[in-house]
């Protein structure tokens, strides 16, 4: 258990999860892994979770006051995954909805969002911040001593969210053709990096799509497990990461190949990668996570709650209006957009 001490919060933080009923609900965030991993067996919503329960639970260990509810609060400020806030909030003085908007389409009456990725940009007025999300809970560091004949490639992810060419067999075979072994790693696995050499990972190749919804995820894990990465051309690699000096990109098959290759061969490349992924680890971890979210409650939201109840009379048909608004046609055309020049 954390030892941080408590902090007061005047205002009432809940954490909104109504699919408690799902599996039974960890107490502490090191039960959190474990918890996930049955969701996943049981083909449950594990970005809804991770976003909102592992939010309470670690958050609550580093001293914030905060409660996790499967009803919906009725004042304080509620923190609530996109698929989990009600199509049409209720806007009451005496409540404050912070959407914790993943990948999904922004809420048009959310007070708040909160951001995965830090090229997302959410139009006509809408308030919003940047939190990294969580590294992959209970995740199993590579051997660092290991040295293989075989080196393990593995993709941690759905397999839909990997570009074709590489779940082809063509491409399975031309790895084991030059002694390396790719893995569709499966769901409840997706923690241990222990047998893995190499994390490959591409979406899509080119640079005609930078995936501003996606978090920059997988690079985070790779760096905690100490385990060199491939990654695809998206936004948030680009903005957390360096790419030849912590991750490398592969903008199309050819470069995987060449990347896997020189991977494969060159032992200097491979330990360069992973000694700066773990200097880089530090800022990604979950205490320095969890301190990030505790500033951001603390020097935005609670302030921003205080607004919201002090103009409640002048603020609530303002955010009425937009949200109709943001729910018509021009808000579905302009759902999100960003700046981000590569």
């Amino acid at each position: 258990m954390s030892t941080h001490p408590p902090r007061r919060a005047t205002p009432k933080v809940s954490f909104y999860f109504p699919d408690a009923a799902i599996v039974g609900l960890p107490s502490r965030s090191s039960d959190f892994a474990a918890w996930q991993a049955q969701l996943a067996r049981a083909n449950g919503s594990l970005g809804p979770a991770a976003w909102t329960v592992q939010t309470f639970l670690v958050l609550k260990e580093h001293g914030l006051e905060c409660e996790l509810v499967d009803q919906v609060p009725s004042s304080g400020i509620v923190f609530a995954h996109r698929v989990h806030c009600p199509r049409r909030i209720e806007l009451r003085r005496e409540r404050f909805w912070i959407c914790l908007l993943a990948d999904r389409d922004p809420h048009p009456y959310a007070n708040f969002h909160i951001l995965q990725n830090p090229t997302q940009n959410l139009r006509l007025s809408q308030p919003s911040t940047y939190v990294r999300h969580w590294p992959q809970p209970g995740l199993v560091p590579r051997k660092a001593s290991q040295r293989r004949e075989t080196m393990n490639v593995c993709y941690f992810g759905e397999t839909e969210n990997l570009v074709a060419d590489l779940g082809e067999p063509a491409f399975k075979a031309w790895c084991e053709s030059r002694g390396m072994k790719f893995t569709i790693v499966p769901r409840d696995a997706w923690h241990d990096y222990s047998d893995c050499d190499v994390v490959l990972a591409v979406r899509s190749f080119g640079t005609d799509e930078w995936h501003h919804s996606k978090p920059a995820t997988k690079l985070f894990n790779a760096w905690l497990a100490g385990v060199p990465a491939i990654l695809g051309a998206e936004s948030a690699y680009r903005v957390e990461g360096r790419r030849g000096e912590n991750y490398l990109e592969a903008l199309d098959l050819s470069a995987v190949r060449a990347h896997l290759e020189s991977l494969s061969s060159d032992l200097a490349m491979r330990d360069r990668l992973t000694t700066n992924g773990l200097k880089a680890a530090a800022n990604v971890s979950v205490d320095a996570t969890a301190a990030n979210w505790i500033h951001l409650i603390e020097t935005e939201v609670f302030p921003r709650f205080a607004k919201w109840k002090g103009r409640f009379i002048v603020e609530a048909p303002i955010l009425r209006l937009l949200g109709r608004v943001r729910e018509g046609l021009v808000w579905r055309l302009s759902l999100i957009s960003s700046g981000f020049r590569p």
